[in-house]
């Protein structure tokens, strides 16, 4: 069981006449996960014999995945998620049991209960093989919403590793004994297998048929388009809040569904919206009449660019990501749902908003990326590229982020005395934050502050002739103070 710490140790090789390690793209299948989603996972295999598990992306430290004892307890549910997966058995290298469950991500704002074991198995991702991963085994886990609603938990979390290269737990019953665990990322690299401990990803929508993108030492070009400059109006973060001065500071996390912000912040936003607050959930239900989800609408996020804080980066997130759906067991029949969730505890920026960005780690350099994400029009086949040991900087694609979406939004008409703003060129290339911002407990390792958020409604100006020049992008605040 114990394993020599010497392998899991970054390795140089003079090489003579050989390529560089390739990234590893994972696949997405084309399965939907809920019961909050649809949500996208990806596809590994675990043990010997080896058994397939669908496990959501972006988690740090040791993977979570679900044991075949989730199906016990029928009163939480008749359909038991884990056998449709073929849950892992007890047969995995059991190190020990820690009792109460953490949280599956980072989010705290829904209990979770349960057992969970530490454990030892190997992992197959796209038939690279990597031993001894770190595991925590979650048997009979489950969330409780606020109105006291109880709902299984249903799909894992994939590491994608974390700020060390290998994981060591202690054995209660043995102190003077250790166990060595690694990550599959982290095996990948020290076994030159992928050119370095770092991955790029961006978690697409199955409503709008964005396929996920997952690349372990690179990413898709065509993914991660520049950010644009925007003019925006502060808000709707601190309204109503006087505790918000500027900005509050959240963690980026593909393990947590929902957007978990400030109680005030949500209801500013919801204040905007045709929805109606849900206590029993903590979440929002669109009404019926609602019409924005189809319209050239987004939520506007902006952050601060880096630890100096004299620049901007903003990620556009459209209504038309923002409109999931709750299913069977937490509600009686589908229901169309926005997902902020109000938190006193760590805010986080979950999956709802991660269909919208492109975010990258570099485990080793302690760097995060950040970038606009393209809508269902994604330009062309995937372009991946190296994310090298010594980056700290990646280039993304230059293509219009409107362009992606044409198509897929009905474009609202304007009477002639709504203001706009022009865009301005694109910037090239992609942001990185600050190295101290990745640590135990960042699902990603990515430590965001956000500024203001703002709600635009983006529309295009009508020709009137010809002979005029193209139409401008125009953006009317939905909110001002």
């Amino acid at each position: 069981m114990v394993s020599n710490f010497a392998n899991y140790l970054p390795r140089l090789c003079l090489c003579q006449g050989g390529s560089a390690p390739a990234p590893l793209g994972i696949s997405w299948p084309q399965e939907s996960h809920g019961p909050d989603g649809p949500w996208h996972a990806v596809q590994i295999s675990l043990g010997k014999p080896p058994q397939q598990l669908a496990l959501y992306p972006g988690g740090s430290w040791g993977s979570r995945i679900l044991l075949i004892s989730n199906c016990q307890n029928t009163s939480l549910s008749s359909t038991c998620y884990t056998t449709r997966q073929q849950g892992r058995s007890i047969s995995l290298s059991l190190i020990r049991n820690d009792g109460t469950v953490l949280p599956i991500g980072v989010a705290e704002r829904l209990p979770l209960y349960g057992t969970a074991y530490h454990a030892l198995d190997q992992m197959d991702v796209e038939g690279k093989v990597s031993p001894n991963v770190s595991l925590q085994a979650l048997s009979n886990v489950y969330h409780k919403y606020p109105g006291g609603k109880f709902s299984p938990v249903q799909v894992g979390v994939l590491s994608l590793g974390s700020p060390d290269i290998n994981q060591t737990f202690n054995i209660y019953e043995a102190n003077d004994s250790a166990i060595q665990a690694t990550f599959s990322p982290s095996y990948l690299y020290t076994h030159d297998l992928i050119p370095s401990y770092s991955y790029g990803m961006h978690i697409g929508s199955v409503a709008l048929g964005i396929s996920g993108s997952l690349q372990l030492g690179g990413y898709d070009k065509n993914r991660g388009s520049s950010p644009w400059s925007y003019v925006h109006m502060p808000g709707l973060l601190s309204h109503g809040n006087s505790s918000i001065f500027y900005s509050i500071t959240a963690h980026i996390s593909g393990a947590d569904p929902y957007m978990y912000l400030p109680q005030s912040t949500c209801d500013a936003i919801a204040a905007q919206l045709p929805v109606t607050y849900q206590p029993d959930y903590g979440l929002y239900f669109w009404n019926t009449n609602n019409t924005i989800v189809g319209s050239p609408a987004y939520l506007e996020f902006i952050f601060s660019k880096d630890s100096r804080n004299n620049a901007n980066l903003t990620i556009k997130v459209p209504f038309r990501l923002l409109n999931l759906t709750l299913e069977p067991p937490l509600v009686d029949k589908p229901t169309p749902y926005f997902p902020c969730m109000g938190t006193n505890g760590t805010y986080v920026l979950g999956r709802a908003f991660m269909q919208a960005a492109f975010v990258g780690v570099h485990w080793s350099l302690r760097n995060w990326f950040l970038a606009q994400a393209p809508g269902p029009n994604k330009p062309g086949p995937p372009w991946v590229l190296t994310i090298n040991p010594d980056n700290t900087k990646i280039y993304g694609s230059d293509s219009e982020w409107v362009n992606s979406w044409k198509g897929h939004w009905t474009e609202l008409p304007i009477n002639s005395t709504t203001p706009y703003v022009h865009d301005p060129d694109p910037v090239q290339g992609l942001s990185y934050g600050a190295k101290a911002g990745i640590g135990i407990g960042v699902a990603l390792g990515a430590l965001l502050a956000i500024a203001p958020v703002a709600v635009w409604l983006m529309r295009r100006r009508k020709k009137a002739g010809a002979s005029e020049p193209a139409p401008d992008l125009v953006y009317t605040a939905a909110h001002t103070n």
